[in-house]
Formats: structure tokens, C-alpha cells, sequence
């Protein structure tokens, strides 16, 4: 079993590390783009997740149905539920980020 353990914590300590690697590479680049440029992507996001609603709202009703989700307090699973006026709130941040 402490196999498994340590094969998965080496597996999460590479994936974040090449998350992070990836994020300040990106940081980079953002850096020097445009503010017109950074908008219209923050734009687009909100676009994607806005047309994602019915693939987001059933992955959620999925995980919500799993075992380890069952183990969670209902204040939890709650806070955790995506319902469509949550969803339709999610996309909206990226566009107050824009400038």
C-alpha cells in the first residue's frame, strides 16, 4: 500500500510541478500582451464555459453521485452542487477580470 502512496505522491508532485512550470511560462507571456488582447481571451472563456452548461451541470451531478462525494457533510455537497444560476455566475468572474 505505501507503494500506491508514494507512486501517487510522486505522480501529484511531478503534475504540479509541470502545472507550475506552465504557469509562469504563461506569466511570461501575459506579461507583454495586450490588455485588448487579454479581454477578448477572457471574453472567449466566458463564451466556452457559458456553452459548456450542459457538460458542466451533468460531470457535477456525476461527482456528486460518487462514494467519496456520499462521505461529505450536506453543507458540503451543497456548497459543491453546481445548479444553472450557480453555472451562469461561473463564466461571469473572468469578464469583471477584464480591464
Amino acid at each position: 500500500m505505501s507503494k500506491v502512496i508514494s507512486k501517487m505522491s510522486a505522480d501529484l508532485t511531478s503534475l504540479v510541478t509541470a502545472l507550475a512550470q506552465r504557469a509562469r511560462a504563461a506569466s511570461l507571456v501575459l506579461a507583454t500582451t495586450p490588455t485588448a488582447a487579454k479581454n477578448a481571451a477572457l471574453a472567449q472563456l466566458a463564451a466556452l464555459i457559458d456553452g459548456a452548461h450542459p457538460a458542466l451541470l451533468a460531470a457535477n451531478a456525476q461527482d456528486l453521485a460518487s462514494t467519496e462525494a456520499a462521505a461529505l457533510t450536506a453543507a458540503a455537497r451543497d456548497r459543491l452542487t453546481l445548479t444553472p444560476a450557480r453555472r451562469s455566475k461561473s463564466s461571469h468572474p473572468s469578464l469583471h477580470v477584464a480591464i
